[in-house]
């Protein structure tokens, strides 16, 4: 008893030790610099979530979904350790899921970032293009060689999405995850319906989390342009399926 005593209040000092040191370094780095955030996830997840104990260690071997169930090797997803501006790893299944069962010819992102959904719909959907519209350049190697992955830099108001119809024709899968302010979501979502082909399947990240796209996409919906718009359980992200010829299009 007293050995263990003994134990925790080691534990508990070590804590505030670590937490005093920190501390400074999460006020002072964490708004200015992306890496210095991922270097204080890391080292809160090195001591076990900003607790100083080991991670527990289990008896089961990590496998991909395919060693389970050879009909699930679709959803092995490539480059699975994202970041807090990734989607998650089960909105990513949650995607490669919509991408094999849509066989989409077309798929239209917006908002490239590294190109991780871009790449994981390109191995979902092996016989698709997929254009990816971003300002900047942050698509890892892999994304910028892959013959099917076709990047469009310009802010993504400004994507000609008639020339775009005129030369690739209707996309059966369209993901919007670019800017989240409502501007850009409310142009990005017309878009995304001039593009959808009939029966084609639309899908907004962040909806619940960001309130110009939950802005964007409710408007479009109370206009009676998205009918049957819902959100994905365990997800943030809202998905509607195009029903008829007449649907998306401009009032």
């Amino acid at each position: 008893m007293k050995g263990s005593t003994t134990r925790n209040a080691a534990v508990f000092v070590a804590e505030v030790a670590f937490f005093v040191c920190l501390g400074p370094f999460l006020v002072l780095a964490s708004p200015v610099s992306f890496r210095a955030r991922r270097a204080i996830r890391a080292a809160l997840r090195l001591w076990g979530g900003g607790r100083l104990r080991p991670k527990p260690e289990t008896g089961a071997a990590i496998a991909r979904p395919s060693a389970a169930s050879p009909s699930l090797g679709n959803l092995d997803l490539v480059e699975a350790e994202g970041d807090d501006f990734n989607v998650t790893n089960y909105e990513l299944a949650v995607l490669k899921a919509l991408a094999t069962g849509a066989s989409p010819s077309r798929v239209v992102e917006f908002g490239t970032y590294t190109g991780r959904t871009a790449l994981n719909f390109a191995t979902a959907a092996p016989l698709a293009i997929i254009t990816t519209i971003d300002m900047t350049d942050r698509a890892t190697a892999v994304v910028r060689d892959h013959a099917r992955i076709h990047r469009v830099y310009c802010d993504s108001r400004g994507f000609d999405e008639q020339s775009f119809l005129a030369e690739q024709g209707k996309a059966e899968l369209i993901f919007v995850d670019g800017g989240h302010s409502y501007a850009v979501v409310r142009s990005d979502s017309e878009k995304a319906l001039e593009l959808i082909s009939d029966g084609g399947v639309v899908v907004w990240h962040d909806y619940t989390q960001f309130r110009g796209v939950q802005q964007a996409v409710d408007e479009l919906a109370m206009e009676g342009r998205l009918p049957g718009l819902v959100q994905i359980q365990g997800t943030t992200m809202a998905f509607w399926r195009s029903t008829g010829p007449t649907e998306g299009t401009r009032a």
